[in-house]
This record gives C-alpha cells, structure tokens and sequence, in this order.
C-alpha cells in the first residue's frame, strides 16, 4: 500500500469510528515511543544560567573590595581622639 493510497472516504463507519476514539490517558508509554520523539520531549540545557550574585557548583568568585568613601569611614569619638594623644 502506498501512501496516500487509502483516502477516507475508503474507510467503513466502524474503521472511522475506531480511529476517532479517545486515547486512554496512560495508554501512551515512553516504551510505545521512538527515539527521536523521546529526544524531542527531553529537555536540554543550551547555556549556562547567569544570575548575578549566585555562586554554582565549581565556580569560583574573586572579590573586589573598593576602599571606602570619606562618608563611609567610622567617625572617631572625641575619647578615642584623647587616648591617642597619651
């Protein structure tokens, strides 16, 4: 038979009403698939996620300190300013 060969109009009542029944939810197996249908349903991964401030698994991480602004320095208090004249 070739493709094509068969039209519907070919088919009897009960062979159209056979194909037109509902799949069974579970009647479909990942045994009942083939390879390229199994690949195609498989996610894949196609780059690595860059979220910053996340540290993954083998990766490494180098700080890098800024020294601190004028505003940010600690303001000595007027006793510690005395202790360091003794």
């Amino acid at each position: 038979v070739t493709p094509g060969s068969i039209t519907p109009k070919m088919l009897s009542d009960k062979v159209k009403t056979e194909i037109n029944k509902p799949i069974a939810q579970g009647a479909i197996t990942t045994a009942l698939l083939n390879d390229q249908i199994l690949k195609y349903l498989k996610p894949e991964i196609t780059c690595n996620p860059q979220a910053p401030g996340l540290i993954f698994g083998g990766q490494t991480v180098t700080p890098r300190l800024r020294p601190p602004s004028h505003d940010e320095l600690p303001r000595p208090s007027l006793r510690s300013l005395l202790a360091m004249t003794k």
